[in-house]
Order: structure tokens, then C-alpha cells, then sequence
């Protein structure tokens, strides 16, 4: 039902442009797409005859809904602010150059608000209280994966993303938007959702009031001493500070040390991911961010609440019978599919503490507790295999293809 209402509004948003009917036409279809909504929903309340309310829930239901909605009704001018600041201060033409500059990319929302909502779910599933954390982490991971080497990518890129979409005209906003782009790392928090999930709206109504409050000087300051720029980074300061302090209140509710409170070794893999720049005999000291996806699919055939215990159990025993990797780190070597190589590792990986067990772009990770990790893939054309090795002489290859297979240590998985 989302789906299908977002594909009407979609739709109403292109259609009555492209027939002609401008402005006007554009927000009477917005009209009508609210009207058949509204319809919709009163049809599945009332299809089942009457409802009965229960005026205790309603209670709970409305001690719980309306600090958040006062919270949202407060985050619309927070984050507008700083427009608004700067709208009055300039003329037309330099507000557009601002506007352009904090010019928000979908991919953010795009990727947040569907990771919160399930973030949600799963904090709500009998028996998760204990696993809280790592499902905070898990999300975190998944966003930061996305989130980090992406902002990297638009700083790096702003002198030709921008006048991609608007034209060289626009060349003063590049600074602007490099500053916008740069708070984008603190979307892979998703404190809202940890947050609401636990029933804390009302301290978001407090933290919302408060980054208002912030907001409104920070960016006064900085547009005085430092222009557009000023105001942004005021702005960008503030949302800041504020997620700082909300990632307090998180870990305090998880009762984590702020050495717990993030997957900070996994973290900085990720910081330190970049495009594999591999030559014939060239070896990849660090996993690609895709590796670090919390291990929703290493254990394949295991029902989704059992996977925790499951990697649990898994890391004792590997650390009891010191199995490879049991410590939290492996080597890795790289062999040619054409010219294997000798079994001296030329990399160190680190992986990330159990129970995070990573997973790999190709093929999954066995999670065993004697048996190996390995990823096989291409690169230039060329088939070419990076296989966990140890003093073992058989290890275990993964292919997209065909599955797992046992291959020798210095076979080629292809």
C-alpha cells in the first residue's frame, strides 16, 4: 500500500507537468492524491464494521505519538532555518547560489528511513532487549558503508557534480555544498529510530527543542563572520553537536561504555576502504565496505532470530578450539588462477570481533569453526581468487556459480 500510494504521487507530481497544466494542475493532482489516500484509509478502518476503541491504548497511544509529532513540528524550521536566514540577508540571485549549494541528495533518505523502520521492528521482537546493541550496530554498519565512502566521493567530486545539474552559473556553490555534504556521515546514526523504538519520544521532543535552539544562533554567527558559508557550517555544527548527544542517550539506554557504544574497529575498515588497486601479485590489505554487513547472511539456512545465538555459539567454540580468525584476525594471500603462488601471506586483514561475522561480495562466509572464509571474483579480466589461508594445506573457496567447493590452498577457485 506505501508503494502504491508513493507511485501516485510520483505520478502526480509528473504527469500534469508533462500535459501541460503547469503549477496549478501540479498541486490539484497533490490534492487528489491526498483525497484517495485519505479514502483508502478510511476504508481499511472501517471494512471490518465499527471500531471499538480501547481509551487506555488510545492514551498510551497518544503519550507516545504526540511528543514526536511536536518533535517533527520543530525539526521543519530547524532545518530550514539557516534558508531563511540567508534568504533574508541576500537577494534572489545569491540565495539561489546558497539554495543549489545545500542541494539534498535523495540517497540519504533514500537509505535511512527504511533501515530505522526495520531497525524498529526488530528492537519490538520478543526477546531483542539483549541484542539491542548489536542491532544498532548492524544498522550503523549498513548505513556507514554507504554513507562514508559516498561523501568522500561528493567532496571530491563537487567541482563537477554541480555544474553537472545546474550549469557552471552555479560555480560559487560548490563550497557550499561540500560543507552540507560533509555532515552526511552522522545519517549512519539511526538514533530516531533507536530512540522511538524505546519509547523515548518525549527526549525527542527535548532534543529537537534544544538543536532548534542551537541552530538559530550558530547560524546567525556564522552568516555574520563567514556569509553562506558561515550559515551552513553554523547550521552543520549544530546537527551535530545535537547527534552527539542524542548517541549519548542511546548508549546510556544500551548500557554500553562509549568504547561499545559504535563498532569502531569496523568503523575505521571502512574509512580506510578504497578501490582495490590490484597488479599482478598485488594483495588487498583491508575488506571492501560490502564485507562489513553485520552477518544477516552468513549463516544461510538459519531462521533470522536464531542467527545471533547462532554466532555466538559459533565464536566460543572457535576460540576454544583456536580456529583461524579466532582472534579477530586472518591472513590473506592472493592467488592467480594462472600463476599460483606460494603460501606466504602478503596481507594482514583484520576482521571484525565476533559476532559481527563478515560476508563478501562473492560468496558468503562459511562461519565454521575449522573451516576457512574466501572470496572469488574477476579483476581486469582476469580470474583471480583471494583465498584465507593458515598452515592448513585445504581451504574452502566460495563462488557465485557454483556454490561452495574444497579446493587445495593453492588452487584457483575459478
Amino acid at each position: 500500500i506505501i508503494f502504491l500510494s508513493d507511485a501516485v504521487r510520483v505520478g502526480a507530481s509528473v504527469v500534469p507537468l508533462l500535459l501541460g497544466l503547469g503549477l496549478h494542475g501540479f498541486f490539484w493532482a497533490y490534492v487528489l492524491h491526498g483525497a484517495v489516500r485519505f479514502g483508502l484509509q478510511c476504508w481499511f478502518f472501517f471494512r471490518r464494521g465499527r471500531p471499538q476503541i480501547d481509551w487506555t491504548l488510545l492514551r498510551e497511544q497518544l503519550a507516545y505519538a504526540l511528543p514526536f509529532g511536536a518533535a517533527i513540528l520543530l525539526e521543519i524550521p530547524q532545518r530550514t532555518f539557516h534558508q531563511w536566514a540567508v534568504g533574508w540577508s541576500v537577494d534572489a540571485a545569491t540565495f539561489a547560489i546558497y539554495a543549489q549549494g545545500c542541494f539534498q541528495l535523495p540517497i540519504v533518505n533514500l537509505l535511512y528511513a527504511p533501515i530505522s523502520d526495520i531497525l524498529q521492528v526488530r528492537f519490538a521482537q520478543p526477546g531483542a532487549r539483549e541484542d539491542r546493541a548489536l542491532l544498532f550496530h548492524d544498522a550503523n554498519l549498513r548505513l556507514a558503508a554507504v554513507f562514508f565512502p559516498f561523501t568522500a566521493g561528493m567532496v571530491a567530486a563537487a567541482p563537477l557534480f554541480i555544474p553537472a545539474l545546474f550549469t557552471h552559473v552555479y560555480d560559487p556553490s560548490v563550497p557550499i555544498f561540500r560543507v552540507a555534504i560533509l555532515a552526511t556521515p552522522l545519517a549512519a546514526l539511526p538514533l530516531d529510530g533507536a530512540l522511538r523504538a524505546m519509547g523515548h519520544t518525549r527526549y525527542l521532543f527535548r532534543a529537537f527543542l534544544g538543536r532548534l535552539l542551537l541552530t538559530v544562533p550558530a547560524v546567525l554567527i556564522g552568516l555574520n563572520l563567514f556569509g553562506m558559508v558561515g550559515a551552513i557550517t553554523g547550521h552543520a555544527l549544530a546537527e551535530s553537536a545535537v547527534r552527539l548527544v542524542m548517541l549519548d542517550r542511546v548508549r546510556r539506554e544500551l548500557s554500553l561504555a562509549w568504547r561499545e557504544a559504535l563498532p569502531w574497529g569496523q568503523l575505521a575498515v571502512i574509512v580506510r576502504s578504497r578501490p582495490a588497486d590490484l597488479g599482478d601479485g598485488g594483495c588487498r590489505a583491508t575488506p571492501v565496505p560490502r564485507a562489513l554487513r553485520g552477518g544477516d547472511a552468513v549463516l544461510r539456512g538459519v531462521p533470522g532470530r536464531d542467527r545471533l545465538d547462532t554466532r555466538r555459539r559459533i565464536a566460543v567454540e572457535a576460540r576454544a578450539q583456536g580456529a583461524p580468525g579466532s582472534d579477530g584476525s586472518t591472513h590473506l594471500r592472493n592467488v592467480s588462477s594462472k600463476t599460483p603462488r606460494t603460501s606466504t601471506p602478503c596481507a594482514t586483514e583484520q576482521l571484525p570481533p565476533p559476532p559481527l561475522l563478515p560476508t563478501f561480495p562473492s560468496g558468503r562466509s562459511l562461519a565454521g569453526t575449522s573451516s576457512w572464509e574466501a572470496r572469488c571474483g574477476t579483476w581486469s579480466g582476469r580470474s583471480r581468487s583471494w583465498v584465507r589461508w593458515t598452515a592448513a594445506s585445504r581451504s574452502r573457496c566460495a563462488s557465485t556459480d557454483t556454490g561452495w567447493k574444497e579446493c587445495a590452498a593453492t588452487a584457483s577457485c575459478s
